[in-house]
């Protein structure tokens, strides 16, 4: 269903808007009307994350402290992820199974997405919060970024198929 849908999350309210696409109107306020509407956060939402192995599913974050995995079809809530203590604001897949999350806090939190629970942390991971997650499948890296100003690469080791965290190191 690529290019078919605008999905947005936002400050106020903490709802996230299912558009029909209008791409005749990529120029105007109104990029299509609104099919579905997501309930589920209490504060503003950072990021939302989509994946084409899910693509009937998406993670979202915000400053409500917590992530929520989401069926795009029904808008229901499938998962909630809480354990951060303050606003997650990156979140990226390292694979079928581990999300990686970060935010308003020092460390990196690695998610078993089925089970629902914390599978591994980095303790200050950086100096201060961070920004932003990218994952390389093809070198096995994390990258993380943070308000400290620095950059950081992980070196990720997933133990086969039961997709626990064998080793991080920076």
């Amino acid at each position: 269903k690529q290019g078919q849908y605008l999905i947005e999350g936002g400050y106020d309210p903490s709802n996230i808007y299912i558009r029909q696409w209008n791409k005749g109107n990529v120029q105007g306020n109104e990029f299509g009307k609104v099919i579905k509407t997501l309930r589920g956060h209490t504060n503003s939402i950072r990021m939302l994350l989509s994946d084409r192995e899910f693509s009937d599913h998406m993670f979202s974050c915000g400053d409500d402290n917590c992530i929520i995995l989401w069926n795009l079809n029904t808008g229901q809530i499938v998962k909630q992820y809480n354990g951060h203590e303050n606003a997650v604001r990156a979140l990226c897949k390292v694979s079928k199974n581990v999300l990686v999350s970060a935010g308003n806090e020092t460390c990196i939190k690695f998610w078993n997405i089925e089970r629902g629970e914390c599978i591994h942390t980095i303790d200050e991971a950086h100096g201060d919060w961070i920004r932003a997650l990218l994952y390389s499948a093809v070198n096995q890296v994390l990258i993380s970024t943070s308000h400290d100003n620095t950059v950081k690469l992980w070196e990720l080791k997933i133990r086969g198929e039961v997709n626990e965290i064998e080793s991080c190191t920076l």
